[in-house]
């Protein structure tokens, strides 16, 4: 599949508004986060984490790990987070109430996900790992790719 298969929902528009309502400090106030946790349809922490959240390890090797977080919303939004390491690099972040966009199902926030933690190994690989981490990383990327591909049913 390709990454303009996934469908999305984009709330660009409406967290704009409120950044714009409540100040360049708009993450501070509470009242900013529980109107942008709302327009989502869930409850957040004071900072605008979601607080109902699942993980997925979707590839692990001996150094190499990705992860996608997932937020199930009430109005059937899903959100996601990633955290995406290696021996020398690493990445994550969670899902915030402060995100543009959701995708409108399970299927397309994984994918979504797997499409960014493809990105995430294969700058990975390129920077400056030694050969034993590259063919590791590039185990990672392999499988990623693999996830990528729909498996079709056999009956």
């Amino acid at each position: 599949m390709k990454e303009s298969d996934i469908e999305t929902v984009d709330l660009s528009q409406e967290i704009e508004a409120i950044k714009k309502e409540f100040g360049s400090h708009y993450y501070k106030d509470e009242r900013a986060t529980k109107k942008a946790a709302a327009l989502w349809g869930e409850t957040s922490n004071e900072c605008g984490v979601f607080e109902k959240c699942s993980f997925e390890t979707i590839v692990k090797t001996n150094h190499c790990k990705g992860e996608i977080q997932y937020a199930n919303t009430s109005k059937g939004y899903w959100l996601i987070g990633v955290s995406a390491q290696t021996a020398l690099f690493g990445f994550g972040y969670a899902p915030s109430v402060w995100d543009r966009k959701a995708y409108k199902s399970y299927y397309d926030a994984r994918l979504a996900g797997v499409f960014f933690l493809h990105d995430f190994f294969n700058t990975a690989v390129n920077g400056g790992s030694s050969q034993a981490q590259k063919t590791e990383i590039m185990q990672a990327l392999a499988h990623l790719n693999g996830e990528k591909t729909p498996q079709l049913g056999l009956f």
